[in-house]
């Protein structure tokens, strides 16, 4: 389990002290190591937000089901389904805001087997994966759109065999921003992409391994967080200049970075990059330094994800990159990656408007 992220749910705000605290759920830990030591444990963005969710409601059982266990908020107890004798006590804290820390590191990549980069533009990412999408169903309202990339987070989550109520909440999430402008549409996608929840790396793992079996059940979403960038309400949060993002490199895999400088590459899945330099380089041994120069950008997400201390940039699936230089850091003892994200004008158009 996770960090608590909050997505539906009013910041609740300390008029004396005008610092914004937002509530988080935790679950008390036996602890093996010391009996004198009570440990609580943050529950996943998604489950505190499931929990949050019943315990705002005024009506009806106080219950919120996660996968494995159900919580008790008459009781404040988390209860094991296999074993109801196995109970474990919650609370609600309210927490600043700018002092959340989010227990995985979401800006250090997993590789595919094809290596950091892809050669081929066209055959995944932006066109390979979203726009066959959107190839196919053009004719869709944004209602449509919406509940197709519900139910295809269902279906995958079920495939994949995933916790049915996360997926569920997400869906209906989704359901929500029916009927509702662009601008909110957007926002639900982002705050859905930045919790921590199987789903951005379920369409993250999707696009990486340009995974065409679902094209259908996972384009639907990938496409309407793709539109974020091109939505005109979020201009002012687009962002240009250098952030970082790290990642696992082998030998092999640092030496074909080498000889790839002066080309051009591109990314399939959408990045989560960083303005800060000491949170990308966590957990890593190489560090992407990316300077953004794309015509819109990249997307701050800082004002709609709990986390704003991790400053995130989001780079949208498909993003061409010119690899400009690969040096070795021996203070750091890490592979240095400065490369362009940029428009091209010829092979690589995967940012042109849609």
């Amino acid at each position: 389990m996770g960090c608590v992220v909050v997505a539906n749910v009013q910041n609740e705000q300390d008029t004396q002290n005008q610092t914004f605290k937002v509530p988080m759920w935790y679950w008390q830990e036996d602890s093996w190591e010391t009996k004198e030591k009570t440990i609580w444990r943050r529950y996943q963005d998604i489950e505190s937000a499931i929990i949050e969710e019943v315990y705002e409601e005024r009506n009806g059982p106080k219950v919120a089901n996660l996968d494995k266990y159900y919580i008790d908020l008459n009781e404040y107890a988390q209860i094991s389904r296999r074993n109801p004798t196995k109970q474990w006590k919650v609370k609600r804290e309210l927490c600043i805001r700018a002092d959340l820390v989010r227990e995985t590191n979401r800006f250090v990549d997993s590789q595919s087997t094809a290596g950091p980069f892809y050669d081929v533009p066209t055959a995944g990412g932006y066109h390979g994966f979203i726009k066959a999408w959107k190839a196919r169903n053009e004719h869709r309202s944004d209602n449509e759109s919406l509940e197709l990339a519900a139910c295809g987070i269902i279906f995958e989550a079920v495939r994949d065999g995933k916790d049915s109520y996360q997926a569920e909440w997400l869906a209906n999430s989704l359901r929500k921003a029916k009927d509702s402008s662009i601008e909110n549409i957007s926002i639900t996608c982002i705050k859905l992409y930045t919790m921590e929840s199987f789903l951005y790396k379920m369409i993250n793992d999707a696009l990486r391994d340009n995974d065409q079996s679902r094209v259908e059940t996972l384009g639907p979403f990938c496409y309407l967080l793709f539109q974020t960038h091109y939505d005109k309400s979020l201009d002012k949060h687009q962002l240009w200049g250098v952030v970082y993002r790290g990642t696992v490199l082998d030998d092999a895999m640092i030496e074909k970075c080498k000889a790839s400088v002066g080309e051009w590459k591109c990314w399939y899945n959408f990045a989560s990059t960083s303005r800060n330099r000491a949170l990308a380089e966590e957990f890593a041994n190489t560090l992407f330094i990316i300077d953004i120069k794309l015509a819109r950008g990249g997307l701050s997400l800082e004002k709609y994800s709990m986390y704003e201390m991790e400053k995130e940039v989001l780079l949208p699936a498909g993003v061409p990159l010119r690899i400009d230089q690969v040096e070795y850091d021996n203070e750091k003892q890490k592979h240095l990656i400065y490369v362009t994200a940029k428009t091209r004008d010829t092979a690589c158009k995967s940012l042109q408007l849609p």
